[in-house]
């Protein structure tokens, strides 16, 4: 089963075409112009209620071992040429689910539909001071679990996130494999956020804290109840009456 790196992360706002991606693939030699990769974008409903796309780039490696990803800003649509054409027009985000991109920055759409010169436009005028590429603690820790396990959380259909909650273990042996996990990168200075970021109901300005060495079993169980893997407390007691 293929592991999952993600490349970059803390440089994501600053990525805009798909130009930016294969420059980041090449600079990490896990890419080459006879490989193609695959973009993938997830729905994501904001404060505002408006769903933006979560695009991110998934590349196999040539062993299959590995599937490096790039991700680019949310992002509600963006432009591009039509092969043939000098006229940029723009596309609803989602039209980029599972189109294909080579070397050459050349993207075939689902549907048959050859682009190129193509660029996003970045859907939350916040997203870099509020988001700034790092993710909550809750979120990071569920992401470890899961990398323990072999698998992401990722641009997963309703049944796919069915079978991901299936395989968590109880909570005392996913908090344990999610602090080996974080031993484990620490050793290899291999950590993929500099900083994680800490913000709850009433904030107004986010915080950021470094990248953990220890999460506690109270972060994981609020991470997988948030992310919809875990059933709270009281919802159970609700289900079983």
């Amino acid at each position: 089963m293929p592991r999952y790196k993600w490349l970059l992360e803390d440089q994501r706002s600053r990525r805009r075409t798909v130009a930016d991606v294969i420059d980041v693939l090449h600079s990490q030699g896990v890419f080459d112009g006879a490989r193609t990769a695959e973009i993938r974008v997830g729905a994501l409903q904001v404060r505002s209620e408006e769903i933006v796309g979560l695009v991110a780039v998934f590349a196999e490696s040539t062993t299959a071992e590995t599937i490096f990803v790039v991700k680019l800003p949310s992002s509600k649509q963006f432009r591009a040429k039509r092969q043939g054409s000098q006229d940029a027009e723009t596309f609803d985000i989602f039209r980029f689910h599972e189109a294909i991109i080579d070397g050459s920055g050349a993207v075939e759409l689902a549907d048959g539909t050859r682009l190129r010169a193509v660029e996003l436009a970045p859907a939350l005028p916040w997203s870099a001071s509020m988001h700034r590429n790092r993710m909550s603690l809750e979120e990071l820790a569920v992401d470890l679990l899961f990398e323990t396990l072999g698998e992401h959380r990722y641009n997963r259909s309703p049944e796919e996130y069915e079978r991901l909650a299936s395989l968590i273990p109880h909570l005392k042996e996913a908090h344990y494999r999610v602090n080996e996990r974080l031993e484990q990168l620490q050793k290899k200075g291999q950590q993929p956020y500099s900083e994680i970021c800490y913000f709850k109901a009433g904030d107004v300005v986010p915080r950021y804290v470094p990248f953990p060495t220890k999460i506690s079993a109270e972060t994981l169980r609020k991470g997988l109840i948030a992310l919809g893997f875990r059933a709270p407390k009281w919802q159970k007691h609700h289900l079983t009456i």
